[in-house]
This record gives structure tokens, sequence and C-alpha cells, in this order.
């Protein structure tokens, strides 16, 4: 099951806010009125974005959006805005001439740098997982340098080689253990009008498991026509972290939906009753957290002191950076009683999934954030 489609609306609900910012600028700078263009998200590769005039679109690189900081995304918008100034405010729109004089002015009043959007070095002043793999790769061999389980000449190869590398490649031990690291926002799973109480044990194990935070927050987008108000889970973490966690949270779900149906029809199979949703959300919360008791068994959260100081960033970085990118965030609390609504029957099936793990037999608690 995929839920690509309600992960891109909340994109164009983040960048349509931006654009609402970014126009309003525009008015009050240079005393005129725009109309707000379609903004669309592209899967474009040899461009960051790009301004399409007879269209009045501007499409942004997914790739974009998934690899780098926010702040990185925003500049791209106004650099496109900055075209769009100059074709419909200053009415200077020639061939060749995009990123002249007149551009100047436009990248001026929205304050971003007026060079050319078409390479990484464009975007150097931002940071991003782009092209990092070689320095993921002195990664891995300072990991296997410093195993227990190698022997000490198979050591000395993995570090000799890592330090060929960082020395070909100018590469600081900063970059390597990760004092530029940096996060990204990853919206998962579908939208929801009102959250499921199991989206709480998702985020559980992701954030226990996998080194990522997560918070409900919301997203305005387009249903049927309407603009409607709609929940949304979002992760925020290290960009290798989120994409493990992101395939974990969406493989544990569409698992959980699945097991779900196949419930409803063994239950019809014996002609007994099914209670809508109430019944469907305990199964499922005992299906996920029948997996987390898979997890505690069979996955101890144990690692070496060379690994956590390398790769794990569940530390007060992580926590620091969460709270900039989401400074009204807030705790929520939860709680469920097993035992009821399919629960228990969800629980079974869960511990046999071959992805998870759950908690005993009482009420359990927790918190969350929201925003």
């Amino acid at each position: 099951m995929r839920f690509d489609s309600d992960i891109d609306k909340v994109w164009m609900y983040k960048l349509s806010g931006e654009v609402t910012t970014i126009r309003r600028e525009i008015e009050n700078k240079l005393s005129c009125v725009i109309t707000s263009p379609l903004i669309t998200i592209s899967d474009m590769t040899s461009l960051w974005g790009q301004w399409c005039p007879v269209e009045r679109t501007i499409k942004i690189s997914i790739r974009l959006i998934r690899n780098y900081e926010w702040k990185a995304v925003k500049h791209v918008l106004r650099h496109e805005f900055a075209h769009l100034i100059v074709d419909e405010v200053f009415k200077m729109s020639m061939t060749g001439v995009s990123h002249g004089e007149a551009f100047q002015k436009a990248c001026d009043a929205l304050g971003v740098d007026a060079d050319r959007c078409a390479s990484h070095e464009y975007l150097s002043s931002y940071k991003t997982s782009e092209g990092e793999g070689v320095v993921d790769k002195v990664r891995k061999l300072l990991i296997k340098g410093n195993c227990t389980s190698v022997s000490k000449l198979e050591a000395d190869l993995f570090l000799n080689k890592a330090r060929e590398i960082m020395v070909r490649h100018n590469i600081s031990m900063s970059s390597v253990c990760g004092n530029d690291r940096f996060c990204v926002i990853r919206p998962v799973g579908p939208l929801y009008k009102k959250t499921p109480r199991y989206t709480s044990v998702l985020r559980d194990i992701v954030e226990e498991y996998y080194f990522v935070k997560t918070i409900r927050t919301y997203a305005f987008v387009n249903v049927n026509g309407r603009h409607t108000c709609k929940r949304v889970i979002e992760m925020f973490g290290e960009k290798y972290n989120v994409e493990l966690a992101e395939y974990i949270y969406h493989a544990l779900l569409s698992n959980a939906l699945l097991m779900w149906k196949e419930f409803v029809n063994e239950q019809k199979a014996k002609g007994a009753p099914i209670r809508g949703v109430y019944h469907k959300n305990n199964f499922i919360n005992g299906v996920l957290n029948g997996y987390k008791l898979q997890l505690d068994e069979n996955e101890p959260k144990v690692v070496s002191k060379e690994t956590e100081a390398l790769i794990h960033i569940n530390d007060p970085l992580l926590e620091e950076l969460f709270n900039k990118q989401y400074p009204n965030a807030k705790m929520e609390g939860y709680s469920y009683s097993p035992g009821t609504g399919g629960y228990i029957s969800g629980y079974e099936k869960g511990k046999n999934m071959r992805i998870g793990r759950g908690v005993g037999d009482g009420a359990s608690r927790g918190v969350m954030l929201s925003a």
C-alpha cells in the first residue's frame, strides 16, 4: 500500500504557505498585485526549480524537497519567483537574459542570491546529503575497524583504508563524525480527519528504534474541490535514519491494514460481528503492539560506542534541532486498554509478523508531540 498521494498533498500545503508569504512580500516591496502561480512537484533531475511563464507554473524538484533542509527549498522557490517578477511585474522577459539586471533587482527584493539554480554549488550554503557517498564509505570503514569481532590485522586494514580515502578527498573527521549533521522532514502515512490511536504505537516504534522524532500536525488540502484540514504524522531526523524509519512505518501500517482485511474475512466466515472503526483501530493497535514485542525480545538496543558515536543521533542535538523546527510542539498523552475490540486477536498476529513487538497485559500510557 502506497501513501504517495497524501504525502504530496502535505508537501503542496507547505509550499503553498511559502508562496503566500513570498507573494505578500512582493506586493509590499514592489507596490504591485500578483496572482499566485501554480506550484507542482516534479521528478526533474537537472534542475532544482523552474518557472514556466506560459503555464504560470513553478516546478520544484522532489529530490530537492527530500534531500535538502527546508531553508534550501524556500531559497529555490524565491529564486523562481524572481523570474516571475521579471516576466509579470517588470515586463522585461527576453530569451537569454533571464538572469540579467532585472533579475538581480527582483532577487534583491526577495533577499536571495541571483546565482543560477542549475548546480549543486548553487545550494552549497545549505546542508544536504547529496554527494555524501564517500563520507558514508569512510564511516562504514571506521565502524568495521573498531569492531571487536575482527582481527587486529583486519581492523588495521579497514582503518588505513578509511584514512587513505579521507586524505584523497580532503574529508575532515568533523564531517565523518557528524558535527555538520542536519535533519530533514518527511510526512508519512495517509491524511486523517481524526488520527487513529494506533498511530501512537507506530510513532513509538520508529522513535525508539530508528532514532527519529515524530509529530502529529495538520495540513489544509484539496478534497473533492473543498479546502479541508487534515491531520498528518511527520518525521524529523537525519536523512538516513528518516528513510529507514519511513520505510518501516509504511511497511508496518500496510501489513497491519492487510491483516485487518484478512481478519474481517475470517470473522465473516464464522458469522461473527465486526464493530466498525472501533474494532478496526483496536485490532491494528494489537498488531502493532505484538510486533513491538518482537523488537524488544529479538532486537535489543545494544550498540558499540563507536557505532553510536558515528551513526546514532538519539541525542541532545536531535532534540535541539527538532525544537527549532517545531517551536510550538506540545506533549499529548495517549492510552489504550488491551483486551477490547479485537486487540487480542491483532496482538497474536502481530507477534508473528515479520517486522515488530508489543507491551504487557496492563493498560499502557505514553506521550506524543502535536502542533
